[in-house]
């Protein structure tokens, strides 16, 4: 796994366990060593599964669900606030959304086996002024680029455009108004 594994880092770690004598649960993992990793648990004794891994190094929190032994990581927060969201299962999760701060959304398709990005097909971005730009890509196209997409505006007044971004000669693209709705 080119991601490496948080479920279970090199290094030893410390377990700590709450409840009283005879029904301890596990509750945090705390790694030694140079990984500067927590882990925290939440079940009955026994059964206890990996809800969180905190990253001390890069400040980044992945959260799973799942049983005991087959948590999936659902989602990851870094120091930066951006989240990224997965899907899949056990071991073979991949990215199928990122969340920025700044009101801006990319979706994948599903990747190539071991893989942790699929192909950009989507992305949304909200202006300050409310202005929402989404950019598609048609299904059949390999690579995401921005001259072959479409895009659809949606603005505060309820007025919706849809460009075509056409490639250029010219150093920069051009896109050409298609429809104008207004609902």
């Amino acid at each position: 796994n080119p991601r490496g594994n948080p479920r279970r880092p090199e290094g030893g770690y410390t377990n700590i366990y709450e409840g009283p004598k005879g029904q301890e649960r596990l509750v945090k993992a705390v790694s030694s060593g140079d990984k500067w990793v927590t882990q925290y648990f939440k079940g009955p004794r026994g059964r206890e599964r990996l809800v969180r891994v905190h990253d001390l190094l890069d400040s980044t929190n992945m959260y799973f669900k799942g049983p005991k032994n087959e948590e999936r990581q659902v989602r990851s927060v870094s120091y930066e606030d951006n989240v990224h969201y997965y899907e899949g299962p056990c071991g073979e999760e991949y990215v199928t959304c990122v969340e920025t701060p700044w009101a801006e959304f990319r979706m994948f398709d599903p990747p190539e086996r071991g893989e942790l990005f699929g192909r950009l097909v989507r992305h949304l971005h909200q202006q300050l002024d409310g202005t929402v730009h989404h950019y598609m890509v048609p299904r059949n196209d390999r690579d995401w680029d921005y001259d072959r997409c479409v895009e659809r505006t949606e603005t505060t007044d309820g007025t919706v455009e849809h460009f075509l971004h056409c490639p250029s000669d010219e150093c920069f693209r051009f896109r050409r108004l298609v429809v104008t709705e207004r609902y």
